[in-house]
């Protein structure tokens, strides 16, 4: 029974090990794990799912502390991300949620977040390079909540910044920082929380923190066409924000 036991015990620690480094103290090119004078194959004893499972523990013990953003690479997101980032100082990992797996609309959003980033990364090195996760979501007024739910889930995040307004295409509750915080259990942060619950006055707090050329390489449009369609209710607000400001995109 005690070599039983320390045969285990040898296992669980090769196992993890094997996680870590990629291959067990026997032998640096093949990941086999020792125990009592046997040698065992790794996926005899651990199946994918949950070596998966522990490569997420791994993340989440190494993410401890760092606020999570849902970016979609829109206005409201970038701006959110990064005024929290600058005024709080929060070490920020944005997450980008495909949600339509494989749609043009994924991929512009995503085009527009490497671009922003790319810009900006010099200057906010607190926001770390963004995250690419794909979850398919069921057609719902409540989006917001099933992704925090997911990131909370996955990753064990504890804090969230979202980009919304009261003027959301979303229900009530799905922009409401203390409703989502209550039915998550997250801590949810947006900018109505500081006092901007207008797009517009969220849109001016972004021309002064990030400049108006970085504000133009986001993306906004419903449509999956490579530019902007012109016509949906993103298009047309965004239009009207930069006309406030003077500057045609």
């Amino acid at each position: 029974m005690r070599s039983s036991v320390r045969s285990s015990g040898y296992v669980a620690r090769g196992a993890i090990k094997y996680l870590v480094t990629g291959y067990s103290s026997g032998n640096a090119q093949t990941p086999w794990i020792h125990g009592s004078g046997d040698v065992f194959s790794i996926d005899k004893f651990i199946n994918n799912k949950i070596v998966n499972r522990l490569k997420r523990c791994i993340e989440m013990m190494s993410e401890q502390g760092i606020v999570a953003s849902l970016w979609s690479g829109g206005l409201d997101s970038t701006i959110a991300t990064y005024y929290f980032a600058k005024k709080k100082g929060w070490t920020i990992q944005p997450y980008h949620i495909l949600i339509r797996m494989g749609s043009g609309k994924d991929a512009r959003e995503r085009e527009a977040i490497i671009r922003v980033y790319e810009a900006l990364k010099d200057q906010f090195p607190n926001v770390l390079t963004p995250k690419r996760e794909k979850h398919r979501i069921r057609p719902s007024d409540c989006r917001n909540q099933e992704l925090i739910e997911f990131v909370r889930d996955e990753f064990g995040v504890k804090k969230v910044i979202l980009g919304t307004h009261h003027t959301t295409q979303t229900s009530t509750e799905d922009s409401n920082c203390k409703s989502l915080t209550e039915r998550t259990g997250v801590d949810v942060w947006d900018l109505q929380k500081l006092g901007y619950p207008e797009k517009r006055d969220q849109f001016l707090v972004g021309v002064k923190l990030l400049g108006v050329e970085v504000l133009k390489m986001t993306f906004s449009c419903q449509l999956w066409f490579r530019k902007p369609c012109g016509r949906c209710f993103s298009c047309k607000d965004r239009a009207k924000l930069f006309e406030e400001v003077d500057v045609k995109e």
